[in-house]
């Protein structure tokens, strides 16, 4: 299993943008994706941004995914919103509890 972690930081508004985009359109899309399980959205308590942690079957699955021309356009909606590249990361599920 894999696990894609992204942390987001952004202004109040830019980020409220974000997740009207991450309710609308990238939930509806990933859930549509082969290979995907889950994905969690959490806001920062403190601040306006968050993280996003996505769980895939498979590295493949992720990668197509994000070649994919609705990850690409979806990115390019969200990019503006949070003009730092977010720090993605992702992993490879040892052990779970």
């Amino acid at each position: 299993m894999i696990v894609r972690i992204s942390f987001i930081h952004t202004d109040a508004q830019k980020y409220e943008e974000g997740k009207k985009i991450w309710d609308k359109e990238l939930a509806p899309l990933l859930k549509k994706q082969k290979g995907f399980l889950k994905a969690y959205r959490a806001d920062a308590r403190d601040e306006p941004g968050g993280v996003v942690i996505q769980f895939w079957d498979t590295r493949e699955a992720e990668e197509v995914w994000r070649s994919s021309l609705e990850s690409r356009e979806v990115a390019r909606k969200l990019k503006p919103l949070a003009p730092e590249l977010p720090i993605d990361r992702d992993f490879v599920v040892k052990n779970q509890v």
